[in-house]
């Protein structure tokens, strides 16, 4: 295989209708947060998770280790920016909360809300869910 700079032409992401979302997504077996949203949090090491069942929200906190709640998040040395968090208790419980279905091919998609006072939490309006399409491989 040869490079030909005579042949070749450079692949902008612009022109190549690349889409990225910054969402929470949500399914049976996981819970996984955007690459771009685990930047904006400042790309933490550990997060806790927060529900308010009353107003159906979400909110992913930065913390410290050792602290009550606190959960592995983001890892360095993981090849992917995008953090997924294997726990059906979490996901029962955003289930429960946003009161949607996830059965076995169900994933959905949760937008951020900004969070008043905490520059790095994110926060998702539970009652504001997209159902996606999921595709399973059956090898």
């Amino acid at each position: 295989m040869k490079l030909d700079p005579e042949k070749i032409e450079i692949l902008v992401p612009n022109s190549l209708v690349f889409e990225s979302h910054n969402q929470l997504s949500v399914c049976k077996q996981y819970v996984s947060v955007s690459a771009s949203l685990v930047k904006k949090m400042g790309s933490p090491e550990y997060a806790r998770f927060y529900i308010d069942r009353s107003s159906k929200q979400l909110f992913v906190v930065p913390c410290k280790s050792g602290i009550e709640g606190a959960c592995k998040f983001y890892n360095k040395k993981s090849r992917s920016n995008t953090v997924r968090i294997s726990s059906t208790i979490l996901t029962r419980e955003i289930a429960e909360v946003a009161g949607i279905n996830l059965g076995k091919k169900d994933k959905y998609r949760f937008n951020p809300e900004e969070v008043v006072g905490r520059k790095n939490a994110l926060g998702f309006d539970l009652t504001k869910s997209e159902q996606l399409e999921r595709h399973i491989q059956t090898d």
